[in-house]
């Protein structure tokens, strides 16, 4: 029996392609505006760089691919998102990938290999039992509201299981009888619970505890929200776990999470010397097309952003090399690791972690190869 979500293929497939357009010819029409380009040209560009490397219309847009003569000829240093997945198709089994894909499964498993993590409050499904941490299960809103009046802290994150780019994130606060989002909208537990059974997207939420920046990235971003290292590691054939690349994802603004997104959110990524901790080159994918730009001051502190280094940063390498062995046989993981005060916690793992945009996909494909 079909899910009652469930759409058919041949409504799918049209509806994907008419979007796929849409974006070829907004893509196409943005430049020009600001570069006085031939609109056609550009859309044969961005379907020749679609059909021949697989780049999104935004990958091409945001890499600089569409500026004047740049080609991706003169930048073989990059790669698309799915070029990237087909290589990780063939060192990830994709069998193994829901262990990291499915937060709720994760959680469980980083939990009982003791692989630091937020601390994993509960899982709520829109038309299952959930799971409390406390062994009880969550049928109904009588169980909920006991649940999250008496079983956790007055602060908590609430995300979706299945969530991708730090959508559908909530981070909630007691107020008295209500709950205050990061929005400062009150809702209570009741209308909290029915928003989840309800949610048209997603059908799995999990629950867990709020983690907060160690003290040294106040001087680094103004954000009170958590700014995470994305740690690409590679298990070799010889069993040797090796960490590939590193960066920090910064926060800019308003935002909640620290993704990038493709250039949407305005965040920022640094580089991270992965023997040393510290931050090299610093990159924001902006609104114009010509490309990534450099930044070397954090836009909102001012702060020298070279001139920082990441704390506990031999414990992050070692919590991320650890738990790389926890997963296999996944070969190659990008995790997401936040670094609090007593240390470094996993909030993350990725087997379908994306290229990173620093121009020097070289190095990292010749380490999966190992």
């Amino acid at each position: 029996m079909k899910p009652l979500n469930y759409i058919p293929k041949f409504v799918t497939i049209p509806w994907r392609m008419t979007r796929f357009f849409i974006r070829l010819i907004h893509y196409s029409y943005r430049p020009k505006r600001r570069f006085d380009g031939d609109s056609l040209r550009l859309f044969y560009k961005l379907i020749k760089l679609y059909v021949s490397e697989g780049y999104t219309p935004e990958e091409s847009y945001h890499y600089g691919f569409l500026y004047k003569n740049i080609t991706e000829k003169n930048n073989p240093t990059y790669v698309s998102r799915k070029k990237m997945s087909v290589i990780q198709r063939k060192i990830n089994p994709v069998s193994w990938a829901p262990l990291t894909e499915e937060k709720g499964i994760f959680y469980r498993i980083c939990t009982e290999c003791k692989i630091p993590i937020p601390k994993l409050f509960g899982i709520v499904f829109n038309n299952l039992p959930g799971w409390s941490y406390k062994g009880s299960q969550i049928t109904n809103i009588d169980e909920w509201n006991r649940f999250i009046i008496n079983d956790i802290p007055d602060e908590f994150v609430l995300k979706p299981s299945r969530g991708v780019y730090g959508k559908g994130i909530k981070i909630y606060k007691r107020n008295a009888d209500l709950f205050t989002d990061e929005k400062n909208t009150s809702s209570n537990a009741e209308s909290i619970y029915r928003k989840i059974r309800t949610d048209p997207e997603y059908n799995t939420f999990v629950i867990q505890e709020r983690i907060r920046n160690h003290q040294d990235f106040n001087i680094l971003s103004q954000s009170e929200y958590l700014q995470t290292a994305r740690v690409i590691t590679n298990i070799r054939k010889d069993g040797t776990c090796h960490i590939v690349y590193a960066y920090l994802k910064l926060i800019v603004g308003a935002n909640i999470v620290d993704n990038q997104n493709y250039g949407r959110t305005g965040n920022l990524l640094s580089k991270i010397n992965i023997n040393s901790g510290s931050l090299e080159e610093t990159i924001y994918l902006s609104s114009k097309p010509h490309g990534i730009e450099i930044l070397e001051k954090h836009p909102e502190s001012g702060f020298q952003l070279n001139q920082f280094s990441i704390p506990h940063w031999e414990d992050v390498c070692q919590t991320a090399i650890n738990a790389a062995h926890r997963f296999s046989p996944i070969q190659a993981i990008g995790w997401d690791i936040a670094v609090a005060e007593k240390g470094p916690v996993v909030i993350e793992g990725n087997t379908w972690f994306d290229p990173p945009k620093f121009g020097d996909i070289e190095m990292i494909l010749a380490e999966i190869k190992k």
